[in-house]
């Protein structure tokens, strides 16, 4: 392989996603990338470009509908649309199975050390649910996935606004000013000793109660 060949760009069509029939949301990724390369003015630049684009990631069961599809349906890929709408007709991709799935994912969503990684999900799935504006079940699902020590931390300093974006706000400020070491740690807990017989803390070797090592 020569050189020019090695570090030839990738086109749109290179995209490694795949849609087997299995799976909605690589249906969903594929449809996003087609539309974002027809918007920066590349190959797909049109409903049937786009639709092919699309139906060229295909594999598996997906791809043998495809082929019954196009032997029976010579403008299939003439409107994007409508072609993603059959797709998902056939595949038993419904409005009630996406929301479903999607709230799933939300309550399965659990908080990670990075905050704003955390908050970005947090925000794309209450929107996906409903919950865009309800400030009210937004902040009570958020301090539900909060680490214990940080809701008490929270509420030892009377953190406690009325409005998710204040609630977003506030810990990401906090999560900037400390982005290594966010995990939250109970100062009283920092500061006990540390046993030199059973290395645990909370006591020092002389009020320790573990059994002695065999041998000693």
């Amino acid at each position: 392989m020569s050189a020019a060949t090695a570090t030839k760009p990738k086109t749109p069509a290179d995209s490694d996603l795949s849609f087997d029939g299995s799976n909605w949301e690589d249906l969903s990724r594929l449809c996003t990338l087609s539309k974002l390369h027809r918007f920066s003015g590349t190959e797909v630049d049109s409903d049937k470009t786009q639709a092919t684009w699309v139906a060229r990631h295909f594999t598996g069961a997906a791809l043998d509908w495809l082929t019954q599809q196009m032997t029976v349906k010579p403008k299939l890929f003439d409107n994007f649309d409508t072609f993603i709408d059959g797709v998902k007709n056939d595949f038993g991709i419904t409005d009630a199975l996406v929301l479903n799935h999607q709230r799933v994912q939300l309550e399965a969503l659990a908080w990670r050390k990075d905050w704003p990684t955390f908050f970005a999900e947090f925000d794309r799935l209450t929107q996906q649910c409903g919950m865009g504006a309800n400030d009210t079940t937004k902040i009570t699902l958020l301090t539900s996935k909060l680490p214990g020590a940080l809701r008490v931390q929270l509420a030892q300093q009377a953190f406690s606004p009325t409005k998710y974006t204040e609630w977003k706000s506030g810990l990401l400020m906090r999560w900037a000013l400390n982005p290594l070491g966010q995990s939250v740690k109970n100062d009283k807990d920092s500061k006990k000793p540390r046993c030199g017989k059973c290395q645990k803390k909370g006591h020092t070797a002389a009020e320790c109660r573990s059994p002695a090592s065999p041998g000693k």
